[in-house]
């Protein structure tokens, strides 16, 4: 796999982590931990790890740390997810046409709607 930081997905990662600093309440209502599975043409080159299960929750490269299990795995194409973090793309009908594959608990996904939106800010 390549490094993550050659993704553009990774600069959308990293601006999770700062908006999960700022809002404290978000470990605790999902509970969860979610792993990006990264794809660039159909390729796996990265994974990510937003785990917000434990302690004050985290964003990091790689898999869930301490043997856990995510509840939910989101397979997205690098531009696919991109787009999706910059409301160029709608979720459901990236889901529905199948530009996202998930397995395990996608009302998860629901909840992570404060760290993901309004991220057009930045990109």
């Amino acid at each position: 796999m390549a490094p993550a930081a050659e993704t553009k997905s990774a600069e959308v990662f990293k601006e999770m982590g700062e908006r999960l600093k700022a809002q404290p309440d978000v470990p605790k209502k999902v509970n969860a931990i979610i792993l990006y599975v990264i794809k660039q043409g159909g390729k796996e080159v990265a994974q990510f790890t937003v785990d917000l299960k434990n302690g004050s929750g985290a964003v990091y490269e790689g898999t869930p740390k301490n043997d856990e299990k995510a509840a939910t795995t989101l397979t997205v194409e690098d531009e696919d997810f991109v787009k999706l973090a910059t409301g160029k793309l709608n979720p459901q009908q990236a889901f529905m046409s199948g530009k996202i594959k998930v397995k395990g608990n996608i009302m998860l996904l629901q909840k992570l709607q404060g760290l993901m939106a309004e991220q057009k800010s930045k990109l």
